[in-house]
């Protein structure tokens, strides 16, 4: 594993818990939008925190926190994943994962043998869009299988969210992530948000009258659709 830091509580990562947040370092993809963009890339070998640092601290806060989020970055990249979960559920405490699903096989294994308590996954555009979102190769059907998982399991809770921002997507867009997407209890639509210093290319928030008609049509394929952020 390799972790950037840690944030020791947050009220606002785990819906209902208080949490420390674990930053792991290294994704997939490479995001223009992206808020955590100096986490992208791997951090050499005398640029993250050990393991064991990781785990005290998270030991430490236990009498006060409930869970731990694990977020990057990508967690699904990172090699000692598993174990690194494993050593958190043997403190108690619940664990909330972020991940793009982009390795279906490891956040079934994940769901499927309970390693993790509350999945959120990241739909980051229209099936046709995807590679230039991301600005990376995208397997699509790692992307469906991952959605499929979660749609269908009864062993965690589960939320998919999708960034956007001025000129994100078309209505046509939309309806496509939706049928993706099709029955998923939780989406929450993220207004675009980055640090000057950290973001890429030219994006602008989007405005809560252009959203208004996507929350409409978005009602009727998921149970609850929520939007993050500012919205002017």
């Amino acid at each position: 594993m390799k972790i950037k830091y840690i944030q020791k509580t947050s009220l606002i990562d785990y819906p209902g818990y208080l949490a420390a947040v674990v930053f792991v370092t290294g994704c997939d993809f490479r995001c223009g939008y992206c808020y955590n963009k100096t986490l992208q890339n791997f951090a050499k070998a005398d640029d993250f925190i050990p393991v064991a640092e990781i785990l005290q601290t998270i030991k430490e806060r236990s009498k006060f926190i409930e869970g731990v989020v694990v977020t990057g970055g990508e967690p699904c990249v990172q090699p000692g994943l598993v174990d690194f979960l494993a050593q958190i559920k043997d403190l108690g405490l619940k664990i909330k994962l972020d991940t793009n699903g982009h390795n279906a096989e490891l956040l079934e294994f994940l769901v499927n043998e309970k390693k993790v308590d509350y999945v959120a996954m990241d739909i980051k555009a229209a099936p046709q869009h995807y590679e230039t979102v991301v600005g990376s190769k995208v397997d699509l059907e790692q992307i469906k299988q991952s959605v499929a998982c979660l749609l269908k399991t009864k062993n965690v809770l589960s939320e998919f969210r999708t960034t956007v921002w001025q000129g994100f997507a078309t209505t046509l867009d939309f309806h496509q992530i939706f049928e993706l997407i099709k029955g998923a209890e939780n989406y929450y639509i993220q207004n675009f948000y980055s640090p000057e210093a950290e973001c890429t290319g030219s994006y602008l928030p989007m405005s809560r009258s252009e959203i208004e008609p996507i929350l409409e049509m978005g009602r009727k394929y998921v149970g609850k659709i929520v939007l993050r952020g500012d919205w002017l």
